[in-house]
C-alpha cells in the first residue's frame, strides 16, 4: 500500500483506523494485486453483503506513472467478476465529489451515480452481468 499510496489524493496510509482498515480487510475483504517485477496498483473489495447481493470497493490505486495503462480498469473487472461469482448484483463505491479524474475514470468503467452519502462524497454503483 505504501507504494500506490501518492495515488490518493489525500494519503490513506494517514488515517486514524489504518488498522482496524487491515484487520477489516484481512477478515471481509479480497485484495487484489497488479504486478510486474513490483506492484503496480491494487484495489480491496468486500463481497459479503448477501443480504443486498451488494459489493462494495473500497480502494484502488494505480501508481500515478501507470495511470492511463488499462490497470485501474482491469483491476476494477477483477473485482466485478470476483463479486459476480459471490452472488453479488451490484459493484459500490464512494467517491469525493472534488475527485473529477475518480469520477472520470468510474463514469468510464461502467458506473453511475447512485446516491448522496455525505457533504464531499457520493456513492456510484455498477450493475454486474446476470
Amino acid at each position: 500500500m505504501n507504494e500506490c499510496d501518492r495515488a490518493f489524493q489525500n494519503s490513506i496510509l494517514e488515517r486514524n483506523e489504518f488498522g482496524e482498515l487491515f484487520h477489516k480487510i484481512d477478515v471481509n475483504g479480497v485484495f487484489i494485486v497488479a504486478h510486474h517485477a513490483y506492484v503496480l496498483g491494487y484495489a480491496v473489495l468486500y463481497a459479503n453483503n448477501l443480504s443486498e447481493n451488494e459489493g462494495y470497493l473500497t480502494l484502488i490505486a494505480v501508481l500515478p506513472e501507470y495511470q492511463g495503462k488499462h490497470i485501474g480498469r482491469n483491476l476494477i473487472l477483477a473485482c466485478c467478476d470476483i463479486a459476480h461469482n459471490k452472488g453479488m448484483k451490484r459493484l459500490k463505491l464512494e467517491v469525493k465529489r472534488d475527485n473529477g479524474k475518480a469520477i472520470h475514470f468510474y463514469l468510464k468503467n461502467g458506473f453511475l451515480f447512485d446516491s448522496h452519502c455525505s457533504d464531499k462524497s457520493e456513492y456510484m454503483i455498477k450493475l454486474l452481468d446476470s
